[in-house]
């Protein structure tokens, strides 16, 4: 039988849902995310590494910004640089940061919204990572769990095969 909950969110409840999982995450965290710059995401993933030894942090995130304009490329580029040292520091190479490009070279811009933790929670919807896209725009999000890990599995492990032109087996 599977149970499902839906529940009315606000900033608070989406902060707190992956300020929650973040401080139970033992091995791994992946995240997808449009804009990987939040302070606050940045500085409770750092807590999470330097909490947990044996935690590795993922992060796929575009190359450019949507906007690589005066006012949309440079303050992008700055929030990833400051979340980026910020992960190293705590993690060191427990924490990375990819980007993505076809066999051309040519960057592929990333738009996924997915986080994974420990392949038992998860989200996937329209919501980054941040304060703006948890209070000021409409977002839906669905958030996971399955202690089994299945589902989870079953969404990353060709996410992972695609990202590194791998061949697509079946999670195990």
């Amino acid at each position: 039988m599977t149970e499902v909950a839906l529940q009315r969110t606000t900033a608070e409840t989406f902060a707190r849902a992956y300020t929650r999982a973040f401080a139970r995450a033992r091995k791994l965290i992946y995240v997808e995310d449009q804009y990987f710059w939040s302070d606050v995401v940045a500085g409770t993933l750092a807590d999470a590494l330097r909490r947990e030894p044996d935690l590795q942090v993922i992060a796929v995130v575009p190359r450019y910004a949507e906007d690589e304009g005066r006012f949309g490329g440079p303050p992008m580029h700055y929030g990833q640089r400051l979340a980026y040292d910020l992960l190293r520091e705590a993690g060191g190479d427990r924490f990375s940061m990819f980007d993505l490009e076809n066999d051309a070279g040519t960057p592929i811009y990333v738009h996924a919204k997915v986080c994974i933790v420990d392949d038992e929670w998860m989200t996937i919807g329209s919501d980054n990572l941040n304060l703006r896209s948890w209070s000021h725009d409409s977002e839906l999000t669905c958030a996971v769990v399955d202690p089994d890990g299945e589902l989870h599995r079953r969404l990353r492990t060709p996410l992972w095969a695609e990202h590194s032109a791998c061949p697509r087996t079946t999670p195990g």
